[in-house]
């Protein structure tokens, strides 16, 4: 199956970002990606602020992939498999988070691929600081 641009972003929302939660001076919380700083969530409850994250993630990748961008990829993630010739998956994979230890998390499952492992992925929500 052939990687068109819908493929390639579900892939892509599914790899693990490094994702943090910033407090402002203001006493703002942004959800925010490492690897991508224009991407950010933010809002007056944690569910507004994760739903402003994914619309946020999901914007800044279609605009990675249609002006044909390389896409900085967290640490973990060595190369996209559209580049190495690998064929798309039938089914696309989940949207998952790479949760830094030093966060504090409440118990909330996020969607996250059934290959995670508890050392390097928490199957939380984070929570304000």
């Amino acid at each position: 199956m052939a990687w068109d641009e819908q493929r390639k972003l579900a892939y892509l929302l599914g790899v693990p970002w490094t994702i943090y939660l910033e407090t402002t001076a203001e006493g703002d919380r942004l959800l925010r990606v490492r690897e991508l700083p224009s991407v950010m969530g933010t809002g007056t409850s944690d569910e507004e602020i994760e739903r402003e994250f994914w619309d946020s993630l999901e914007s800044t990748l279609r605009s990675y992939l249609n002006f044909g961008d390389e896409v900085p990829l967290p640490p973990l993630e060595l190369k996209l498999p559209w580049k190495q010739g690998t064929s798309a998956p039938a089914t696309p994979p989940r949207r998952a988070v790479q949760v830094p230890k030093d966060h504090m998390v409440k118990d909330q499952a996020i969607d996250q691929p059934d290959t995670a492992t508890v050392e390097r992925w928490e199957e939380k929500e984070l929570v304000g600081a």
